[in-house]
C-alpha cells in the first residue's frame, strides 16, 4: 500500500495462507511509531485500524495476588496526538482492516503462494517459485515471508539461524471485560514466570503467560493454533494451578472463559542479520528481524520497515517529471534502508530482550524484588512511564531518513536557534553567536529556508556559516 501511495506502482502481493480467518493468531498492541506508517499512508487506514481494536489508557505493574505497584498514562507515549496513542487489536481484524483498505487501492492478493525458493536470473530480474508449482518474474522482490523465511536463505545465506529463546508463550482472547484499564503486568511467584493482559475491544481482552521451558521440552511440533477443546482445556487447568498460588480472580477468569488460545515459542536470529539486501531482493519484517514480544514492537518494527524502504524508494528511484521508477539508484537506496533498519531494530530488540529480563526479575518475593519496583516507581515519577517504552514506541522513522538524506547529500540538520540567528545576522551585519566571521547572503537564505521551509540546510565552506554553531541539531 505504501509503495501505492508513494510511488504509484500497484504491487502483487503472494500469500502463503488459505485465506484470512478470524482464527488466527490471539492479538497484539499497535504503538504509536508503527500507527504513524498507517497514517501516512492514509489518515483513514489508521482511523479504520483504531476503531477496530481498543485504546490503552494506562500501563499498570502488579503482583500475582491484584496489589498495584504502580501506574503509567499511555498517552505520554503520543507526545499529544491521540489517533497515535496505544491499541489493542485482535491479529485477524488487523489483518482484514489492512486487507480491505489493499483492495480500495486496486491491490490483489494471492492466496495459497507460500515462497519455496527464488533465484536471481539476472542483474535486474527475480524468480519467485512458489509451493503450488507456479512461479513469478519480477524486477523487485520483497521477502516479508515471516521467521522462517525463504527468501532469507538466499539474500544471506548461512548468515545466521533461528534459534528457540528458552520461552514459551500460551496466549489467549476471552470475551470478558477488563477489570482494570490499560496493559497490566502482573509478576509472579514463581520464577521467570510473568503475565501480560491488554484489551482488545470493551467487552474481550487478550492475555499472555511466559514460561521458560527447556528446549527438549518445548513440543515445537505444536506450536500455534490450539482447538478449542484443547486450548481450553490447557487454560482452565492452569487458572487452577495459579489460583492455588494465590492469583486474583480478574486475572483467571480470561483463562476460564477462553475462545481461542494459542501456544508459541519465541525464537531468534542468532546471530542478528546484518544482510537484508541482495541484488534486488530485499527482507522486511520478521524475515530479517524476529522479535521477542515484551516491548510490543514485533509489528511495528515491520511496519517501520516499510516506511523507511518505501520512501527511500521514492527519493532515490522515482523520477517526478515522467512519474516512473528509475532504478539506477536502487542498490544505493537500498544500502541506506539495510544500514538504518539494522541499527534500528537491532536497538529496540536488544531493548525488548532487556524489559523482558525485567519482567521475569519482578518474579518471586524478595528484597531484589522490592528495591526493583522502587526503581520502576522512581523511574515513572520521573518519566512519565518506563524509559525503556521511548525509544520505541516514541520514535518517528522519518527522523531516521531525515538524518540519512541529508548526509548523502551534504547537507547538516540546523536547530531553530541557529537558523534564526543566521537569518537576523544578514539585516544586522553581525554574527551568530558562536562565530567570529560574518554571513553570507547565501548562508543566511539557507539558514532561513531551514527554519521556516523545512528545506535541509546545505553545508557551507564559508567558515562563518551557521553551520560551525549547530548545538542541538534537529530536524525541521
Amino acid at each position: 500500500m505504501s509503495i501505492k501511495q508513494q510511488i504509484g506502482i500497484t504491487a502483487e502481493i503472494f500469500e502463503k495462507a488459505h485465506t484470512f480467518a478470524d482464527d488466527v493468531g490471539a492479538g497484539l498492541g499497535m504503538y504509536p511509531n508503527g500507527l504513524r506508517v498507517l497514517r501516512d499512508i492514509s489518515p483513514e487506514l489508521l482511523r479504520t485500524v483504531r476503531q477496530a481494536g481498543y485504546p490503552y489508557e494506562c500501563r499498570r505493574w502488579e503482583r500475582h495476588n491484584g496489589t498495584e505497584i504502580v501506574e503509567a498514562e499511555e498517552a505520554i507515549l503520543s507526545n499529544g496526538e491521540d489517533e497515535l496513542n496505544s491499541i489493542g487489536i485482535r491479529r485477524w481484524k488487523l489483518q482484514w482492516v489492512l486487507f480491505e483498505h489493499a483492495k480500495t487501492m486496486g491491490i490483489s492478493i494471492q492466496f495459497s503462494k507460500g515462497t519455496v525458493r527464488v533465484e536471481t536470473i539476472s542483474d535486474d530480474l527475480v524468480r519467485v517459485y512458489f509451493a503450488d508449482g507456479s512461479s513469478r518474474l519480477t524486477r523487485i522482490l520483497f521477502g516479508c515471508d515471516g521467521g522462517k523465511s525463504n527468501v532469507r536463505k538466499v539474500v544471506a545465506p548461512n548468515q545466521s539461524t533461528l534459534q528457540y529463546t528458552g520461552i514459551t508463550c500460551l496466549m489467549g482472547l476471552a470475551p470478558c471485560p477488563k477489570k482494570t484499564k490499560g496493559i497490566s503486568f502482573p509478576s509472579s511467584d514463581r520464577k521467570d514466570f510473568h503475565a501480560v493482559f491488554f484489551p482488545t475491544g470493551p467487552d474481550e481482552q487478550c492475555f499472555q503467560f511466559h514460561f521458560p521451558v527447556a528446549e527438549e521440552k518445548a513440543d515445537k511440533l505444536n506450536w500455534g493454533n490450539l482447538s478449542q477443546t484443547v486450548g481450553q482445556q490447557e487454560c482452565r487447568a492452569l487458572a487452577a494451578e495459579l489460583r492455588d498460588q494465590g492469583w486474583h480472580e480478574r486475572f483467571l477468569e480470561p483463562l476460564e472463559q477462553v475462545t481461542h488460545a494459542v501456544r508459541v515459542g519465541f525464537a531468534l536470529l542468532e546471530p542478528k542479520l546484518k544482510t537484508w539486501v541482495n541484488g534486488r531482493m530485499v527482507l522486511c519484517g520478521d524475515a530479517a528481524h524476529p522479535p521477542v514480544p515484551y516491548v510490543g514492537q514485533g509489528a511495528q518494527q515491520g511496519m517501520e520497515d516499510v516506511g523507511v524502504c518505501v520512501t527511500l524508494l521514492r527519493h532515490y528511484c522515482f523520477d517526478e517529471v515522467s512519474q516512473e521508477l528509475d532504478l539506477t539508484n536502487f542498490a544505493k537506496a537500498m544500502k541506506m534502508y539495510q544500514e538504518i533498519r539494522v541499527a534500528r531494530s537491532s536497538e529496540i530488540l536488544n531493548f525488548s530482550k532487556e524489559l523482558g529480563g525485567l519482567q521475569a526479575k519482578r518474579s518471586g518475593q524478595s528484597e531484589e524484588v522490592e528495591d526493583l519496583e522502587h526503581m520502576m516507581k522512581g523511574d515513572i515519577l520521573m518519566y512519565g512511564t518506563l524509559p525503556i517504552m521511548f525509544p520505541g514506541a516514541d520514535h518517528d522513522y522519518k527522523h531516521d531518513l531525515d538524518a540519512a538524506i541529508v548526509s548523502d547529500e551534504g547537507k547538516v540538520h540546523v536547530s531553530s536557534q541557529d537558523a534564526q540567528a543566521a537569518f537576523d545576522a544578514l539585516f544586522t551585519g553581525g554574527n551568530t553567536v558562536n562565530d567570529q566571521h560574518g554571513v553570507t547572503p547565501e548562508d543566511a537564505l539557507a539558514a532561513f529556508e531551514a527554519l521556516h521551509l523545512g528545506v535541509p540546510m546545505k553545508v557551507s565552506n564559508n567558515p562563518g556559516s551557521p553551520r560551525s554553531s549547530l548545538s542541538h541539531p534537529i530536524s525541521l
